[in-house]
């Protein structure tokens, strides 16, 4: 019951703070607004990638095969210069 209290308590205070909050008379231009949306974008963007390189790591260090199954790549997949040596043809 305390909990509940507190909880109505500081809705009511909150809701009182922002109804008799005097007006600030400014303004935001289109310029500042868009940098002021483009940085939320950006730290949502950067937020989900953080997440999901750790979601990986995660599942990968509970999976079975060590978390080299699939979603691995090579480095040929990637566009990067590989000798048939590197990838162990055996020439000979």
């Amino acid at each position: 019951m305390t909990r509940a209290r507190l909880a109505l308590t500081l809705y009511l205070t909150v809701g009182a703070w922002l109804l008799f909050t005097p007006a600030a008379h400014a303004y935001l231009d289109p310029g500042s607004t868009s940098v002021i949306f483009g940085a939320l974008v950006a730290g949502a963007m950067g937020a989900g990638m953080f997440f999901k390189t750790f979601w990986r790591k995660l599942t990968g260090f509970f999976r079975r095969d060590g978390g080299t199954g699939e979603g691995t790549t090579t480095p040929a997949e990637h566009g990067e210069d590989v000798r048939d040596d590197e990838v162990g043809a055996d020439r000979s």
